[in-house]
């Protein structure tokens, strides 16, 4: 299987998730689905306390493991609807309840938005669909969402536009955040949402990343050039306060022919961020250095496979895993106050680590969806198969030194989903228990699940969703964060806005 805050924030412009409570994890590529959901009302399941079999619909939603609840691997659990999710005998999810779930229990957070959900239209243009590129909770509570937008009706020359959005921990956009941006180069007024709207087609977000310890925001955009139409990304610093705002271009960071980018925080401190993005004309990784003042510099280091269009990556303890979308090779960097280097004891002999997409059985257009590091570095690799008449879903579990699958993990390091419910995930992460959390779409609809440290399905997590969720992340209360789009309603037109949810695990 394996072969060896707001006012006064700084702004930086670099697409890309990132998320870095319990490190930064982001999924990155031009081939990402569209966004065009239609959604679903938060559900009415019922769901009592453990063991009491769940209470009436509409009165609170998947309940925790118990008799007619949640049930663990080979009891049953409950049907779907009547206190959370079921599983059969070889750990499968065989159905999901559909709400919030009693006080204290896993389900929906009723003190975020309204009942646990979150929608808006950031005061923009018409959107037909969503790109969510970064989710991102902040240390003072607040979250922190990224991406772009096409617009429902184009306009002559200009068709879409990026945004950076700061939501307060309540859910409602920070009035506080880009309260008077004056317009330069493109950025417009927010009201919480910082748009950027060139004035050309394909304004798009490549990746982002906010410190808001320093009130910085490092984000890559690309868009097209208003003379030529070409395409050109550039790094952008700029400086968001209450009065106005300065913008300063820091160049194209490596190369001008970007597809996307990966932003975290260094180990090495000092405010200093690295910025991780593939070339296309060689076999090698950029990697950018940028801080606050500073001219950034980049540095192209060679790698033994094909990166180009889409990745996955994830930045830990000085260490960094990039995964190849498409070939799904591993490789691992240490970086820090030296600079930025390959882990050439990382993997077998070739220096990386490579999953043979063909073993795993998941069907045609296979790709890695998100990478994820425990604390003793063993990586946990998502994939996807994106047939859209039968996809299905599995998680890897590689081993620390990269030297092959970990086989106490699921069956011989590989969990997969049951194949008859279409699972199509595109979120995972680590909660704080160390147990697999996913989400994306099944058969039945919109889902989040969980299991445990060996790949077991854990009963007290199958709940249904109000949206498809496209981005995942934990905040520092241990909830989950998800973001994704819907169509309003109310609109007849049928315009897409962007929706949050957030989650209690425990």
């Amino acid at each position: 299987m394996i072969s060896a805050r707001s006012a006064g924030t700084c702004v930086w412009i670099g697409v890309g998730l990132a998320s870095c409570f319990l490190g930064c994890n982001a999924l990155f590529g031009i081939d990402e689905p569209t966004l065009d959901m239609t959604g679903s009302a938060a559900g009415t399941g019922g769901g009592g306390a453990a063991g009491t079999g769940g209470g009436a619909a509409g009165t609170g939603g998947g309940g925790a493991a118990g008799n007619g609840g949640s049930g663990a691997a080979g009891t049953g659990g409950g049907a779907a609807g009547t206190g959370g999710g079921g599983a059969d005998s070889n750990g499968h999810v065989t159905a999901t309840g559909t709400g919030g779930g009693p006080p204290g229990g896993p389900g929906l957070d009723e003190t975020f938005g309204d009942a646990g959900m979150v929608t808006t239209d950031l005061d923009g243009k018409p959107a037909k669909a969503f790109s969510i590129v970064t989710l991102q909770p902040l240390p003072s509570g607040n979250v922190a969402v990224t991406g772009h937008y096409e617009y429902l009706f184009p306009e002559p020359f200009d068709d879409s536009d990026a945004f950076v959005a700061i939501l307060t921990p309540e859910g409602a956009l920070d009035p506080a955040f880009a309260p008077a941006f004056d317009g330069q180069e493109g950025f417009h007024n927010g009201r919480g949402v910082l748009p950027i709207d060139r004035g050309t087609s394909h304004d798009r977000i490549l990746g982002a990343y906010i410190d808001e310890d320093h009130e910085n925001i490092v984000v890559r955009v690309g868009h097209n050039d208003r003379e030529t139409a070409t395409p050109i990304t550039r790094l952008w610093v700029a400086h968001v306060a209450p009065s106005g705002s300065t913008l300063i271009p820091s160049g194209n960071g490596g190369s001008s022919d970007v597809w996307s980018s990966f932003i975290f925080p260094s180990s090495a401190g000092n405010q200093l961020h690295r910025v991780l993005t593939p070339t296309r004309d060689a076999d090698g990784l950029y990697f950018g250095d940028v801080r606050p003042g500073s001219e950034p510099t980049f540095e192209n280091i060679s790698i033994p496979f094909f990166i180009y269009e889409s990745f996955a990556a994830t930045a830990r303890d000085g260490f960094v895993y990039v995964v190849s979308s498409h070939s799904a090779d591993v490789i691992r960097f240490i970086e820090g106050g030296d600079g930025v280097s390959r882990d050439t004891g990382f993997g077998a002999d070739s220096g990386y680590a490579s999953v043979d997409l063909d073993a795993l059985g998941l069907g045609t257009a296979q790709k890695a969806f998100a990478i994820v590091t425990d604390p003793r570095r063993n990586a946990y690799v998502g994939f996807v198969s994106t047939n859209p008449e039968s996809p299905a879903s599995a998680i890897v579990k590689i081993k620390a030194d990269g030297s092959g699958l970990d086989s106490s993990f699921g069956a011989s390091g590989v969990l997969k989903s049951e194949a008859s419910s279409n699972a199509a995930w595109s979120c995972l992460l680590l909660d704080r228990r160390g147990r697999l959390v996913v989400a994306g779409d099944q058969a039945a609809g919109p889902v989040a699940l969980r299991f445990s440290a060996d790949g077991a399905h854990d009963g007290t997590l199958a709940l249904s969703l109000p949206f498809s969720p496209k981005r995942c992340a934990l905040d520092a209360a241990g909830r989950l964060l998800l973001a994704g789009s819907v169509v309003d309603s109310s609109d007849p037109a049928g315009r897409q806005v962007l929706a949050l949810a957030r989650l209690r695990l425990e």
